[in-house]
């Protein structure tokens, strides 16, 4: 086996030049995993869950879940809110997607929330719910919204006990449009347990 000019070099090196080019290369890994975990801290909130939105760009949207308690018992009801915040641009329109577990829990009844005024879809299928709702025409002029509101509110119950049942976005169906563009830059999961 031939061994290149690299490698005979590193043989010739003595103990502690050795040890010396390991703990570089250590240090080299370590701030690029410190630096890669600090530049995807936003993704992992998504993974993880927790509902802060201060890394959302101002011209952006998010949308997040909320219910009153991730904890909850069998053959019970609970709400789930879908918040959405969109500071500078607005939503002209919104194409939501929510998956969950029909094993698990079953949805019951949307509540149109304050954000939207017009509701073009309001579908409860099996595993998943269908809105879609656009802005508003005032005096031949659409009105936009902004700013935080409530898309809808979701009753759903509980059917069987679970460790864990999740209710989430369709990333790649679920669109927050201002100006031909999908400005969904956001959103979270709700992980539930039923005991």
């Amino acid at each position: 086996m031939e061994t290149s000019a690299y490698q005979e070099s590193f043989r010739q090196l003595g103990k502690k030049e050795k040890l010396g080019i390991l703990a570089l290369l250590l240090l080299a890994f370590v701030v690029g995993f410190i630096a890669a975990f600090v530049y995807l801290k936003p993704q992992l909130k998504f993974i993880t869950g927790e509902q802060s939105q201060s890394f959302v760009a101002k011209d952006r949207a998010s949308l997040t879940l909320s219910t009153k308690t991730l904890d909850l018992s069998p053959n019970s009801e609970f709400e789930v809110a879908i918040h959405i915040s969109a500071q500078e641009k607005g939503v002209e329109a919104a194409d939501v997607i929510l998956y969950y577990d029909p094993r698990y829990i079953r949805a019951k009844t949307i509540i149109r929330g304050n954000y939207f005024p017009t509701f073009v879809t309001e579908k409860i299928e099996e595993n998943r719910i269908k809105l879609a709702a656009t802005a508003s025409f005032q005096n031949q002029k659409i009105k936009v919204p902004k700013g935080n509101g409530t898309i809808a509110v979701i009753q759903f119950e509980t059917i069987e006990p679970t460790e864990t049942t999740l209710i989430y976005f369709d990333p790649d169906r679920t669109i927050l449009a201002s100006a031909g563009e999908n400005t969904l830059d956001y959103s979270n999961v709700l992980k539930l347990t039923i005991q």
